[in-house]
């Protein structure tokens, strides 16, 4: 798998779970998601675990 693969999984990953966070803050009633996405630190403590988790995705599939 090319570096380009790389980074788009990282980035799929990251941005994939600040829209999905912001959808479901946006829908929901306000108890539903986790308080601490409602700040940026959340949130991005958040993305930046999804990132790190999409990267892992492409480095162990490129393995195969």
């Amino acid at each position: 798998m090319a570096c380009g693969a790389h980074a788009l999984f990282t980035a799929a990953a990251g941005l994939g779970m600040v829209a999905a966070v912001r959808a479901v803050d946006a829908l929901a009633p306000m108890p539903v998601f986790i308080d601490a996405t409602r700040g940026w630190p959340g949130l991005l403590s958040m993305a930046a675990g999804a990132a790190l988790g999409g990267w892992l995705c492409a480095r162990l599939s490129a393995q195969r």
